[in-house]
């Protein structure tokens, strides 16, 4: 190699210099800089999008939160949590979107008392549905929403599935 080098002529040698320089700078560049460049890119959309879902379920909080606290000051009605259930489904839009409704009874570890539960689960709903829905069950004055869990449909950006433990008061 070095008698190749020496070969050459002062203006071949600055040639082959700048050809390696250049390679050198191709491979860092391909193997380095791009790569990161598109991982911190990718990582900066990954973050603008959650931190849009993150906004929607402190504002979605807030909004459950200042409903629950006017809970319980409608009277009772006497129909069963499941009927109720039910039925405020059908007034919110959520009667097609309802997944499966699952009616059992607990016993109240404190007052000895039987209490009536639905296990109520949807699919593909909007929050907005989701929220009159919540709001209507938790100031009906007959259920409490013991248990929820809430997750953005798959394929569908703007809709969400819901699972949720109703009790009878």
């Amino acid at each position: 190699m070095t008698a190749f080098w020496t070969r050459l002529a002062k203006r071949e040698k600055y040639a082959v210099s700048a050809a390696a320089g250049v390679f050198v700078l191709f491979v860092f560049w391909v193997a380095i800089i791009s790569p990161f460049l598109t991982h911190r890119e990718k990582t900066a959309k990954a973050i603008k999008a959650k931190s849009g879902i993150v906004k929607e379920m402190r504002e979605l909080q807030e909004k459950y939160r200042s409903l629950s606290g006017r809970a319980n000051q409608a009277p009772k009605t006497g129909e069963s949590i499941f009927s109720f259930v039910e039925k405020t489904a059908r007034e919110t839009g959520l009667k097609e979107s309802l997944a499966s409704i699952n009616p059992s009874e607990i016993s109240d570890p404190q007052t000895g008392k039987k209490k009536s539960r639905v296990d109520v689960r949807f699919q593909s709903i909007d929050a907005n549905q989701l929220v009159l829905f919540l709001h209507k069950i938790e100031t009906s004055g007959q259920g409490v929403i013991e248990n929820i869990t809430v997750t953005r449909s798959t394929g569908e950006k703007a809709f969400l599935n819901t699972n949720m433990l109703i009790v009878s008061n």
